[in-house]
């Protein structure tokens, strides 16, 4: 679950407050996909992917200009998804 946008990627403590705020689930209020699968042979592994609100590049889906690049990795705005709903949206 990384970012490849430099600035607008998240730091590590805002990736944990992510997962806290989610409860292992896809926050997409009309979703409630699991954000972690169990494998066969007892691992757990998770699905989550971060979402940015306000897209990270000026030209991505939900862009503004406006928003310094500092807070497009910010915790208030991204959002855990489970691969089907960040399909969706971007």
């Amino acid at each position: 679950m990384t970012c490849s946008r430099g600035a607008a990627s998240p730091d590590s403590h805002t990736r944990y407050k992510l997962f806290a705020a989610s409860a292992g689930f896809c926050q997409n209020p009309g979703c409630s996909k699991s954000l972690f699968l169990n494998l066969p042979e007892g691992k757990a592994i998770h699905i989550a992917e971060m979402a940015h609100i306000v897209a990270a590049n000026d030209d991505g889906p939900r862009g503004d200009a406006s928003m310094p690049i500092s807070d497009r990795g910010s915790f208030e705005n991204l959002i855990l998804l489970c691969p089907d709903c960040h399909t969706m949206v971007d």
